[in-house]
């Protein structure tokens, strides 16, 4: 096996997390190392009705100074001719109530997550959610990420929202500006430009370290 061709937005995030730490991290005036950094791809905080979930990052990049949660999009089919671009009421609310967990939780003063939910379940500031049950698949996902986060050093580490956007030079405009609905928080856009990478609408992934 010498390529795995991936096609869309899923696979642009992935490349760029293996071929373009160094950009986003420039792009951001963070002058980390990519080596230094943790990054976690698609970490998914669990989706439909349950009043606890809400839904999955495109990735999380921690660097030593921000610990970064990023959405992704992607020209597609279409050319972009627009300088902004609008993101949901539940990409927005994901950022919200992760950050409240990254503040609030500490795995050296809570011996479980339950005895975390029971002390703040009363100060959860998001209305008809709930914290996470214990046992639960999005509790054991929240306290893995989490725990890493911390482990690496972010504890008291500013949060940062980013779009990353990817678009093809040759026939779309980058993106300016993100606009959030109604709320009071800010995101920044990095433009990935990705057109002459692909061949045929695919991006080739790197495999260096993948055995046949």
């Amino acid at each position: 096996m010498n390529r795995i061709w991936g096609y869309g937005e899923d696979a642009l995030t992935l490349w760029a997390l293996k071929e373009r730490v160094s950009e986003i991290l420039r792009k951001l005036g963070d002058q980390s190392h990519p080596s230094d950094c943790l990054v976690f791809y698609r970490p998914s905080f669990a989706r439909g009705g349950e009043k606890a979930n809400f839904g999955e990052f495109d990735a999380i990049l921690a660097s030593p100074t921000s610990v970064y949660l990023i959405e992704s999009k992607w020209d597609g089919l279409s050319p972009n001719r627009k300088e902004e671009i609008e993101l949901s009421d539940k990409q927005v609310l994901r950022h919200e109530i992760f950050a409240w967990y990254y503040r609030n939780w500490d795995g050296r003063r809570y011996h479980s997550w339950q005895e975390f939910k029971e002390a703040n379940e009363a100060a959860f500031p998001f209305e008809n959610r709930r914290i996470a049950p214990e046992d639960s698949i999005l509790a054991r996902n929240l306290e893995f990420v989490l725990n890493k986060l911390h482990n690496h050093g972010c504890s008291g580490k500013g949060i940062r929202n980013v779009l990353l956007y990817f678009y093809d030079g040759r026939r779309s405009k980058q993106i300016k500006r993100v606009k959030v609905p109604g709320r009071g928080i800010a995101f920044e856009v990095v433009n990935i430009e990705y057109g002459q990478y692909i061949s045929g609408g695919f991006i080739p992934l790197p495999v260096s370290g993948i055995k046949a």
